[in-house]
């Protein structure tokens, strides 16, 4: 990587700081993930071969952040001789290719929402200028936007094209794919760490989030979703119009047992033909929101 590039990431990365004490950016190469920019102390990092991190392979594929408490096997990466502090693992991914990690260390910032979200807007800024990188360099056959400019080809980096950072055409969310995607990790990390920062920064991202929060009913109990969407009005009620009116009576029933604790009177046209269904629980649940919604 050029050392001009270098810089102009870890002036973007240094907006962290504070509550951030220390800031990595880890790029993956074919055998793992390496030292591209950040603070000097952990430049001197060795490489980290995927194939003995499984966990944190499968986070950077799916974009799933991780939250490394002292204890976590990865603080003795980062901090091999000195006192660990918690860190944050953001993944960096471009045209729906992994291309690393942000990782930001620090006293507190696994509990602080107002970093997460900040963080969140790093990370983007960061991915933006790789795709750029990358694509500037392509008639140079550079296939990592982690490569020295000077290199032709970079061997280390996976001849898969699907690595290659093409503009996607078929993604759904064309008004803002990039800020789903970055809302849907906080979203995860809020499932993860119940009542935790993540939590507190979901309010400020609830326009972004009815398809992530929509997508989660596929692989998560009803009970852990209540928290997440308690704090998300306006998601809350875009989702519940589309699970009342679907065909799977599983998702009407889950969408009047919200509507029981969360009644919304702009709703009651869409519950009022459940009340006459054959289904008797169904039927006493449509019952229950309707009176519920006149109050």
């Amino acid at each position: 990587m050029s050392t001009a590039w270098r810089q102009r990431a870890e002036s973007q990365m240094a907006a962290l700081r504070p509550p951030a004490e220390g800031l990595l950016l880890l790029g993956l190469h074919r055998n793992g993930l390496r030292p591209a920019a950040g603070d000097a102390r952990f430049m001197e990092r060795p490489p980290m071969p995927l194939s003995e991190q499984p966990d944190l392979a499968d986070r950077l594929m799916r974009a799933r952040p991780l939250m490394a408490s002292l204890e976590h096997p990865l603080s003795e990466y980062l901090f091999a001789d000195e006192t660990p502090k918690p860190s944050v693992w953001w993944p960096l991914h471009g045209g729906g290719s992994p291309l690393g990690f942000l990782v930001a260390s620090g006293d507190g910032i696994d509990r602080n929402a107002g970093f997460l979200a900040h963080l969140s807007s790093v990370g983007g800024h960061l991915v933006y200028g790789l795709v750029e990188r990358l694509e500037r360099a392509r008639g140079l056959g550079l296939q990592t936007p982690f490569a020295p400019s000077s290199e032709a080809r970079d061997p280390s980096w996976p001849r898969d094209p699907l690595r290659q950072l093409r503009p996607r055409r078929d993604d759904s969310m064309t008004t803002g794919g990039a800020a789903v995607a970055d809302a849907a990790m906080v979203l995860q990390l809020a499932l993860e760490v119940p009542g935790g920062a993540a939590l507190a920064a979901l309010p400020a991202l609830d326009p972004l989030l009815i398809s992530p929060l929509a997508r989660r009913f596929l692989d998560t109990a009803l009970e852990a979703l209540l928290p997440l969407i308690a704090v998300l009005p306006r998601s809350r009620g875009r989702l519940i119009r589309l699970m009342i009116n679907a065909d799977d009576p599983q998702l009407r029933h889950d969408a009047l047992h919200l509507l029981e604790r969360w009644p919304d009177l702009g709703l009651a046209r869409e519950v009022l033909p459940l009340a006459f269904s054959a289904d008797t629980g169904v039927a006493t649940a449509a019952a229950r929101v309707l009176e519920r919604c006149r109050k």
